[in-house]
């Protein structure tokens, strides 16, 4: 089956930060990000070929995200047409902790053997609070991104805090082998 994809990033932040210890006036700093880019479909410089989608339940067990072949804890996934994928590399990974209960974040990386690249080493993970979203965008050519290789930098670990079972949406965006 033919598939294209066409990906749009937009992402605003902005706050007012302002005090009112001051008599006549309210002093105030404001700041605004505002962040576009868009992936063409296609392998390379600023381009993405599939997308795989989802939500799971996580507990203290952990799963196991596999890139090439896509997989979760050995099981096969599929896109949402039913096609089996490989991603050989990672131009976007979408990760949200849909739990609002105190205490039930998820911990992000960690995978003992195959680990993600851009984790640095097995030690190296983050915590998703509750609620809490993780973001990471690398839309360059293959030359500047981590490559996927199966066996050795392909898995992706999310654990949950023991005896708590969040949910997480998740999104990878990337290049299929």
């Amino acid at each position: 089956m033919a598939t294209s994809l066409a990906t749009v990033l937009t992402m605003i932040l902005q706050t007012t930060y302002k005090t009112t210890d001051v008599d006549l006036s309210e002093p105030t700093a404001k700041l605004s990000f505002n962040l576009g880019d868009s992936l063409a479909d296609g392998k390379g410089l600023n381009k993405a070929e599939c997308v795989w989608a989802d939500e799971y339940v996580i507990d203290d067990g952990g799963i196991t995200f596999d890139f090439f072949p896509i997989s979760i804890d050995g099981n096969p996934q599929y896109d949402a047409f039913g096609t089996a994928l490989s991603m050989d590399q990672l131009k976007g990974i979408f990760l949200h902790n849909t739990s609002t209960d105190t205490g039930e974040y998820i911990t992000v990386g960690g995978a003992a053997v195959q680990g993600l690249a851009l984790f640095g080493a097995t030690a190296h993970t983050i915590r998703l609070q509750p609620n809490g979203i993780f973001f990471w965008w690398a839309p360059g050519a293959d030359a500047d991104n981590s490559v996927i290789a199966a066996g050795t930098d392909d898995e992706l670990l999310l654990t949950a805090a023991a005896g708590k079972t969040p949910t997480v949406e998740f999104a990878f965006i990337g290049e299929n082998n």
